[in-house]
């Protein structure tokens, strides 16, 4: 992986990570009007479950590699909770393409930090 795709990695991964985010953000809001038996609680969880992602979206953009890898794992782990409780596996095609980029993510950040930490010591060499 060279610089450049490692940079598109990491902003695919980023913005499937707002995206993300975005759909589990409208679904907290607005998941009391589609269905009456969810409770509050399970609203506000499904908000503070956005915002961290929001966060690990931000850190994915600052090419943050422990962002990235927790993103990964976060997702992965809301999914499989997603498909246990609500007992479908519709879910998963899309969830693996999502799985799929996040790990793209990780080695590109990965791979632009190794290529940027070579490129400075090949120029403190230089000097």
């Amino acid at each position: 992986m060279n610089i450049e795709q490692a940079k598109k990695a990491i902003k695919i991964s980023w913005i499937l990570a707002l995206v993300s985010g975005g759909i589990t953000l409208i679904f907290g809001i607005f998941s009391k009007y589609i269905q009456d038996t969810v409770p509050i609680n399970a609203n506000l969880g499904l908000v503070l479950d956005a915002l961290i992602v929001f966060g690990l979206a931000f850190g994915i953009y600052k090419k943050s590699r422990i962002c990235a890898v927790i993103m990964f794992v976060y997702f992965l782990n809301s999914q499989f909770r997603f498909t246990i409780n609500s007992r479908t596996i519709s879910n998963i095609p899309l969830a693996l393409v999502f799985l799929f980029y996040f790990y793209q993510g990780i080695r590109g950040t990965f791979s632009y930090h190794k290529l940027t930490a070579d490129e400075e010591n090949k120029q403190y060499e230089q000097t």
